[in-house]
């Protein structure tokens, strides 16, 4: 798992709903991008909702990067399924029960008014599309949301965009699935990300051919506050902030999703070391998950912190703002 000298090639896959790190990590992941240490092939929203697609095509445009291909979830019985119910639970507790918008929809809205969304293409033939051009083993994954549409892809079939099927494209394309999700070995309930979609999550979990790493760090790694005190205020993210700072009263938000973009993406990779080698049981049809240390598939990890919160807070926050950040620099004593 040692830090390759290129590039890394960054598929985003992201819910940017409920909570406003997904947009401070999409913020982080251009500020990566524009100083040379990513390419961003492209964002895939997990959640099938009108208003998260084009909140990531607004992040993207702000950032001058309106040329990236970014993929929206199909699930046709997504409103009536009661594999969603917990999801909808918590849509309604942070909309007031429908009564209050979330920030995509007030990000989309401002950047594009209500009738003029920019299109986006089907989440699971973009991830198709994007692998069949890239190098084998050269893509990582970093997944800060459900894993809904990563399930459809491992099913998918061979196509006009490549003859391989979905799991073969990924054990020969990609290179590690970096996973949000509060599953820490050695044994527990995993709380939101893996929950919200369970039988994708057991999937997923189950039978990702390659090298899953599960990145569970962040509530105590609190941003935000110094974001919005030197961000312009139509700054897509800066809106997402100040939009769910005001409901939750608070001024800092957790920074799950930013701590996954830094380590997929290589600047963050000292400031963690691997635990957990082996396999992950979850479920069937339940959140409670267990390690199984040396179990095939025997590739997977989960990430536990080598540094203090406020040193990854402090560097979190500036490259939020947009401030880049030595691949060098080391742990802090």
């Amino acid at each position: 798992m040692s830090t390759e000298s290129h590039i890394p090639k960054i598929i985003l896959d992201t819910d940017i709903d409920t909570d406003s790190d997904d947009a401070g990590a999409l913020a982080v992941l251009h500020t990566l991008a524009r100083a040379g240490q990513a390419e961003i092939l492209g964002v895939v929203c997990s959640i099938p909702w009108r208003w998260c697609a084009p909140c990531v095509h607004a992040i993207n445009r702000w950032y001058g990067r309106a040329d990236l291909p970014v993929g929206e979830a199909r699930v046709p019985n997504w409103e009536t399924s009661p594999v969603y119910r917990p999801y909808h639970g918590e849509r309604k507790f942070m909309t007031d029960n429908g009564r209050l918008p979330l920030y995509n929809e007030t990000v989309s809205r401002a950047a594009f008014g209500a009738d003029m969304l920019p299109e986006s293409e089907e989440a699971t033939s973009l991830y198709r599309r994007l692998l069949a051009c890239e190098p084998d083993r050269s893509v990582t994954i970093c997944a800060i949301g459900t894993l809904t549409v990563l399930a459809q892809l491992l099913q998918s079939g061979p196509d006009e965009i490549s003859p391989l099927t979905g799991m073969e494209l990924v054990r020969r394309k990609v290179r590690q699935l970096v996973t949000l999700a509060a599953a820490a070995p050695p044994a527990g309930s995993e709380e939101f990300n893996w929950r919200m979609d369970l039988p994708a999550a057991e999937r997923v979990v189950r039978d990702w051919p390659g090298p899953l790493i599960v990145s569970e760090h962040g509530v105590t790694v609190l941003t935000g506050k110094r974001f919005l005190e030197v961000s312009p205020e139509d700054h897509p993210a800066a809106v997402a902030y100040r939009f769910v700072l005001g409901r939750t009263g608070e001024e800092n938000r957790p920074s799950w999703d930013q701590l996954a973009v830094l380590y997929a993406t290589g600047p963050g990779k000292s400031w963690f070391k691997l635990i957990g080698q082996g396999s992950i049981r979850l479920g069937p049809g339940s959140p409670e998950y267990e390690w199984l240390p040396a179990a095939p598939p025997a590739e997977r990890w989960c990430l536990t912190p080598l540094v203090s919160d406020a040193f990854m807070a402090e560097i979190v926050e500036s490259m939020m703002i947009g401030e880049s950040f030595s691949r060098d620099s080391g742990v802090d004593g």
